[in-house]
């Protein structure tokens, strides 16, 4: 018993003894500052340029003031305003000269103070306001000036918000002469502007500004004060790691190994000379900042980490942390709103060709900004972005600052990576900031999938914030951007429609058996066009990890005659010789071989005689087809086929066996289906039959043609072996569908599909769908009677197959 008594005091003793020695520990590690900057001589007193006239401090949150001074000065702040409200605060300067008083809080309002600061000596900044502040962060989209926007005139002539307020960086941290491996204390150039500055406006970040512009619009009405402003710290080229504080780095081996190699350096690794290196940016521009409360975070970036998408996630989830910690919410994640990244495909492969798959890494970019949200609902908010058009800036634009004289007279551009329609994607985020802090009934958490089941041949995908049920973003009729694969893993464009509020089904004719889907999983996807009720697009996902994908056909769907093209922004580093010595007809070449638009979808006959035009038709049921109209040519055929010599689109057509065309003839003649034909970079052209009837009737119906691409013959007939197949798939250049004709004509186009090498059944050869009635031409005065006539044998048929079941019932 008193062994007992005896254990038991020890261990009341130890725990005594390790609290009083750990208290201390925890004490100090509570009170050391986040963010240990790298402080200027403490010979007076010294303020951040993050301090200046017309700033403005977060609202309900306490007001940091902080600089160095002489040590052992007492520093006295204060706040004043034009209405009679005062904080006032003090601090004393410590051994390395370092204070920071905090004021107590105040509400957003339209009153004006006045801060003056006393030490040493004394400075004063006036115009200060109290409202809402946030904190932009990101690359060149973000960095992207007011003044390349479209609409940039209205928007900087527009300048009527004297209370919002922009905290500009000079862009270049190595033109500051700061030491970039350690946090600094000031960064050079800082300076606070107005709403009623045009000149600011037109230089500032487009996303910041028109995100605040619109925040500021909602927040102030029905007699609301409620000023509004924004810090913007981005620049062009700058990867995630720029933003990351050695702290967060160095705490975590996760984040350690997330980083791309080259990029994790030691601290003395980290120089001047690049400013794009670890922590850099955030020891530069965020660290000068840190004293600050601030609502939230805006943030767009991730091209220059598309090399590897997948550690983007951790790195994301880091900087989420960090941000929030350097700020004053270590316990607490600050809302942070992230853009996705804009649809386009950056980068040829292997010089001239791309690999077989479309560029995903952009995809795989965005596929981690939706990781994180999940890891942190309720203050984390993902923007999609691929619903707005990708316009992009027009060189004329690129030394010309001011909007009034930035024209856009086209659509033509040479850097697709930068969409000039930023306006859009600001007022967006500021539609997320609307509904996450403000309590606004707005759309802003966009559709992201809650549960997938394979079911009776089809694929039921059921989304969250889908809102009072998913609908089309745009008017065509059909549900665009769903994929499914096989066993193989190779996925081909399928139909999708919605069957409820909250759910797609998915399936293809070619495939009994789907293992899994996706949808708009690419790096160029402007056809995908699911959103939810209020019109947020549904987030890109993928079910499984593989990558062997045929997506990125958007001319498959058969609805427009032109498609959005990057033409690609990197020909100017060696490529364009090599593709163009690949083109054998002009006709294939863009207007423009650098830049991104809409330009032609398909071309007429790019194999055999004959020419034609192509034209858009609205059908019956809302969806819309392509008619080709074409003239009578020498050989009695007529031929057409999509243009595949775009530099963004996926040309590999490995893992296919079937190739099938909804077809129907406007002009009231019967005409025959006669091949499908390929043509390689080497100009070799194979042609593969249709599978079972090849005839085409003049009813204005729809009929499905099939090709089995396992029957494809050289030109003397020679019918390829496994391997020249393949290696064929794998470098179409040209792709055409061909009509015995005789004669001028007309027939519609619709729904190219795409049948897997393991494909288990096709599609039906009639479809139910019609020609709408001003399509179509005469019909065949013998059609109706013979169709009647078959449906009354058919219902007699089945009308004796009854009573004889009815029969053997009663014998039994």
């Amino acid at each position: 018993m008193k062994n007992r008594w005896v254990a038991a005091v020890a261990a009341i003793g130890l725990a005594a003894g390790l609290t009083i020695f750990y208290q201390p520990a925890v004490q100090a590690a509570e009170e050391e500052p986040y963010v240990k900057m790298e402080l200027p001589e403490a010979t007076g007193l010294i303020l951040s340029n993050a301090f200046g006239d017309s700033m403005l401090f977060q609202q309900q949150k306490p007001i940091g003031v902080w600089g160095v001074d002489i040590p052992g000065t007492q520093v006295q702040v204060k706040m004043e305003g034009k209405e009679g409200t005062t904080r006032t605060g003090s601090a004393a300067a410590g051994e390395d000269g370092f204070w920071r008083a905090e004021l107590d809080p105040l509400d957003a309002s339209y009153e004006e103070f006045t801060l003056t600061v006393t030490g040493s000596s004394e400075v004063a900044f006036r115009h200060v306001l109290v409202g809402e502040l946030f904190l932009a962060a990101g690359q060149s989209n973000m960095y992207l000036p007011t003044s390349y926007l479209i609409g940039a005139a209205e928007l900087a002539d527009d300048n009527t918000r004297p209370r919002l307020r922009m905290l500009s960086m000079p862009a270049n941290p190595a033109d500051n002469g700061a030491k970039l491996s350690t946090p600094q204390f000031n960064y050079k150039g800082m300076k606070w502007s107005n709403g009623a500055n045009r000149n600011a406006i037109c230089n500032f970040s487009g996303v910041a500004y028109t995100f605040a512009r619109k925040l500021y619009d909602e927040l102030n009405q029905n007699g609301a004060e409620v000023p509004v402003g924004v810090i913007d710290t981005s620049l062009g080229s700058l990867a995630i790691e720029c933003y990351l504080s050695r702290r967060v780095i160095e705490s975590d081996e996760t984040v350690k190994t997330a980083l791309t190699p080259g990029y994790y350096k030691k601290e003395e690794a980290v120089t001047n000379d690049n400013y794009l290196q670890m922590s850099t940016f955030y020891n530069a521009k965020i660290a000068p900042l840190s004293g600050f409360a601030v609502r939230g975070f805006l943030y767009y970036q991730g091209e220059a980490n598309n090399w590897y998408p997948k550690q983007f996630a951790t790195l994301l989830n880091a900087m989420v942390h960090d941000f929030s910690a350097t700020f004053g919410s270590p316990e607490q994640t600050l809302p942070f709103i992230c853009v996705h990244i804009a649809p386009h495909n950056a980068q040829l492969i292997d010089g001239n060709k791309y690999s077989g798959l479309p560029n995903e890494r952009w995809a795989g970019i965005n596929e981690s900004i939706d990781k994180v949200y999940q890891q942190n609902k309720g203050s984390f908010v993902q923007v999609p972005i691929y619903d707005i058009p990708t316009l992009a800036e027009p060189a004329a634009f690129r030394n010309e600052k001011d909007p009034a004289r930035r024209t856009l007279t086209s659509t033509g551009a040479d850097h697709p990576i930068h969409p000039i329609t930023k306006r859009q994607v600001g007022e967006r985020c500021a539609e997320a900031a609307l509904g996450l802090l403000y309590g606004k009934q707005v759309a802003y958490l966009a559709p992201t999938v809650r549960q997938v089941t394979v079911q009776d041949g089809a694929v039921q995908v059921q989304f969250d914030n889908a809102g009072a049920g998913l609908k089309l973003t745009d008017d065509v009729g059909v549900l665009r951007g769903f994929s499914l694969c096989g066993r193989d893993g190779v996925y081909v464009p399928a139909d999708a429609r919605i069957v409820s509020a909250d759910t797609v089904e998915v399936s293809s004719p070619f495939l009994s058996q789907p293992q899994n889907v996706r949808y708009a999983y690419t790096s160029v996807n402007g056809k995908a066009n699911l959103c939810n009720s209020d019109g947020m697009p549904a987030v890109p996902f993928r079910r499984d990890k593989k990558t062997d994908v045929l997506d990125n056909k958007d001319w498959a769907f058969c609805d427009d005659t032109q498609i959005w093209v990057d033409t690609g922004m990197f020909f100017e580093y060696g490529s364009l010789d090599g593709l163009l010595s690949r083109v054998t007809d002009s006709v294939y070449l863009p207007m423009t071989l650098r830049g991104s638009g809409s330009f032609d979808a398909f071309v007429s006959a790019p194999l055999s005689g004959g020419t034609g035009t192509f034209a858009v038709r609205q059908l019956p049921d809302g969806t819309r087809c392509v008619a080709y109209r074409y003239a009578a040519s020498e050989d009695g055929t007529a031929g057409f086929g999509p243009v595949l010599q775009y530099p963004s689109q996926n040309n590999s057509f490995c893992g296919l066996r079937y190739i099938s065309i909804d077809l129907a003839a406007a002009d009231g003649r019967s005409k025959a289906v006669q091949a499908l034909r390929l043509q390689d970079y080497e100009g070799s052209r194979y042609t593969a039959a249709p599978v079972g009837e090849t005839a085409l009737p003049g009813d204005g119906t729809y009929y499905t043609f099939t090709f089995d691409l396992n029957t494809l013959a050289d030109a003397q007939g020679a019918v390829l072996t496994d391997a020249q197949r393949r290696a064929l798939l794998d470098r179409v250049q040209q792709l055409q569908f061909t009509l015995t004709d005789d004669q001028a004509g007309e027939v519609n186009l619709n729904n190219i599909r795409f049948g897997l090498a393991e494909s288990d059944r096709l599609p039906a050869y009639h479809t139910a769908q019609t020609l709408p009635e001003e399509a179509k031409q005469t019909t065949p005065g013998w059609l109706l009677p013979a169709g009647i006539a078959a449906a009354a044998l058919a219902a007699a048929g089945a009308a004796l197959l009854a009573i004889r079941r009815l029969r053997k019932k009663k014998n039994k």
